[in-house]
């Protein structure tokens, strides 16, 4: 596993506390959970779900609701459509 030392400092969001300064950028098809959950393992200190479409969401379809799902501590990011 990757220890990766990052000397960028700790802040708030909206109250929220984050880590540090690295995101991880939301791709389709790729920032689903468990990658997720391995950035912020490695160091990451806020990482953003796969874009969810609004009206799968309300329908509650089983992939958009999959993607809420945050399988790491700390701050998560929902990204939604429509």
């Amino acid at each position: 596993m990757v220890n990766v030392r990052m000397s960028i400092p700790a802040f708030s969001i909206g109250g929220v506390p984050v880590k540090n300064g690295v995101f991880l950028a939301p791709l389709s098809g790729v920032t689903d959970a468990s990658f997720r959950a391995l950035a912020a393992e490695t160091g990451a200190g806020l990482v953003v779900s796969e874009m969810i479409a609004s009206e799968d969401l309300i329908k509650g379809g089983e992939d958009a609701t999959r993607k809420l799902r945050a399988a790491e501590d700390g701050p998560f990011i929902v990204q939604r459509a429509g």
